[in-house]
C-alpha cells in the first residue's frame, strides 16, 4: 500500500459532517451557512457536506420536487469546483464524489442510464486517481464503494461497461471499505457503515455481519443513519424482533434529525409479521396520512386490504381498500407494483397461507409450520395457492 495523504480538516466543518451523517441536520448547521473558508480544500469540503446532507435527504425521503431543485444547486457547486486547485488531490477526489451523488439520485428518481454513466465515469475518474496517488485514503473510500455498486448493476447494462472498459471487482470493494473502516481517518464512521452493510445486504455473512455492526453501536449513539439502516437489515435477514428494536428506536431522535416517513410504514411491517394486527394497523394508517410519505402507499393500502379479509370486516371495507389501491400511490417499488397486480387479478388472500407467509418472512419459522398444519393442499382450489402452501411447508 502507498502512503496514505494526511488532510488538514477544519474541525467545525468536520462537526458538521459528522451531524450530517448522523441525519441531525434539519434544524440547520450554522458553519455551512458561513462563507469564511478560503482554502480550496475547506470550500470543496463545505460543497461536500451541503451535497451529502441533499443526498442524504433525497435518497431516504422520495420528493421528486426537491430532487429538481438539487439539480439546480448542484450547477452552483459545478461552478465552484470548476474554479478550485486541479492539482489538489482532496479537490479532485470531492468531485469524484459528488459525481457518484448525482449517478445514484439519477438512478432513485428514474433516470437510470444517465445515473449509470456518471457512476462509470466516477468510476474511470478514480481509477486514474488511484494510479496517480496509490494507497491514498479517499481511493479506499470512493473507489470500494464503486467498485461494489457497478458490480451489483443489471445483465442489461453489460453493453456499457463493456465500451467503457469498465470490469469492477466486489471483493476488491470490500477490502477497500474494511482497510477505510480500520483507519483513524474522519470518514473511519462512515466507512465501518459502509463495509459492513455491504456485507449485511450483499455479503456472504449477512447475520454476522450486522452483530458486528451492532458491537461498535457506540460510535452512533447519536445517529438515526445508523439505526433506520440496521432496522432495514435486519427485515433482509429475517430478523424481525431486533427490526422491531431500532425502528422503535428511531422515535428517540428528536425533531432536529431528519423526519423520515417509511420508518412507520416498517414499523407497520415488522409488527404486522409478530402477528401484532391493531399496532400494526395503527402504524399503516399513521403513515398513509403523512403528506411526505409517497412510497409504498398501494402497499400499505394492500396489508389493510388483507386485514380486513383476515378479520371479516364489512364488504365496504375492502371495497374502498380496493379503490384506494387503484387510485391512489405510484408504482416506483416491487411492492407497490405487487399489490396493484394482485387487485387488478382479483386476488383473495387466504387467511392460512397469509398469516404462515408473514411468521415466514419475519423469521418465525416453527411458528409458520404450525399455521400450516392447520391446513392441508387439498383445502386450495387454486394452483398458486397449492404451489405457495408447498413452497411455505419445505
Amino acid at each position: 500500500m502507498g502512503p496514505v495523504f494526511s488532510q488538514s480538516y477544519n474541525k467545525e466543518l468536520v462537526y458538521a459532517y459528522q451531524k450530517v451523517m448522523d441525519l441531525d441536520f434539519r434544524n440547520g448547521i450554522p458553519t455551512l451557512s458561513k462563507d469564511t473558508y478560503g482554502s480550496s480544500d475547506d470550500k470543496v469540503f463545505r460543497i461536500y457536506i451541503l451535497n451529502l446532507q441533499n443526498t442524504l435527504d433525497l435518497l431516504l425521503v422520495h420528493n421528486p420536487e426537491k430532487y429538481k431543485s438539487h439539480n439546480r444547486i448542484e450547477k452552483t457547486y459545478n461552478h465552484i469546483l470548476g474554479e478550485l486547485n486541479n492539482n489538489d488531490p482532496f479537490v479532485n477526489y470531492l468531485k469524484i464524489e459528488i459525481k457518484v451523488h448525482r449517478g445514484l439520485l439519477r438512478i432513485k428518481y428514474g433516470d437510470r442510464l444517465t445515473g449509470a454513466f456518471n457512476l462509470i465515469q466516477a468510476f474511470r475518474n478514480i481509477r486514474s486517481f488511484e494510479e496517480k496517488y496509490p494507497g491514498h485514503i479517499y481511493t479506499l473510500k470512493i473507489s470500494g464503494l464503486l467498485n461494489i455498486i457497478i458490480s451489483l448493476f443489471p445483465d442489461q447494462y453489460d453493453w456499457v461497461l463493456s465500451m467503457f472498459q469498465i470490469d469492477p471487482d466486489f471483493t476488491k470493494g470490500m477490502n477497500y471499505l474494511k482497510e477505510l473502516s480500520e483507519t483513524e481517518s474522519v470518514y473511519m464512521r462512515e466507512g465501518l457503515l459502509l463495509y459492513i452493510l455491504c456485507e449485511s445486504f450483499y455479503g456472504n455473512n449477512s447475520i454476522e455481519a450486522v452483530s458486528q455492526l451492532i458491537s461498535h453501536k457506540t460510535l452512533f449513539d447519536r445517529s438515526l443513519l445508523f439505526n433506520y439502516l440496521i432496522g432495514l437489515s435486519s427485515i433482509k435477514n429475517r430478523s424481525n424482533e431486533r427490526a422491531i428494536g431500532y425502528f422503535d428506536n428511531c422515535l428517540s431522535f428528536g425533531r432536529s434529525y431528519l423526519q423520515i416517513p417509511s420508518i412507520n410504514y416498517y414499523r407497520a411491517e415488522s409488527y404486522l409479521k409478530e402477528l401484532n394486527y391493531n399496532k400494526a394497523s395503527y402504524l399503516y394508517n399513521l403513515y398513509l396520512t403523512k403528506p411526505d410519505a409517497t412510497l409504498f402507499i398501494k402497499d400499505a393500502n394492500y396489508k389493510l386490504y388483507n386485514l380486513s379479509f383476515l378479520f371479516k370486516l364489512p364488504d365496504d371495507d375492502h371495497e374502498n381498500y380496493r379503490l384506494k389501491i387503484l387510485s391512489e400511490g405510484n408504482l416506483e417499488t416491487g411492492a407497490d407494483r405487487y399489490a396493484i397486480n394482485r387487485i387488478t387479478n382479483n386476488y383473495v388472500p387466504d387467511s392460512t397461507l397469509f398469516i404462515s407467509r408473514l411468521l415466514f418472512d419475519g423469521g418465525y419459522f416453527e411458528k409458520s409450520i404450525e399455521i400450516l398444519e392447520t391446513a392441508n393442499s387439498s383445502d386450495y382450489s387454486k394452483t398458486e395457492d397449492r404451489c405457495e402452501f408447498y413452497y411455505r411447508y419445505a
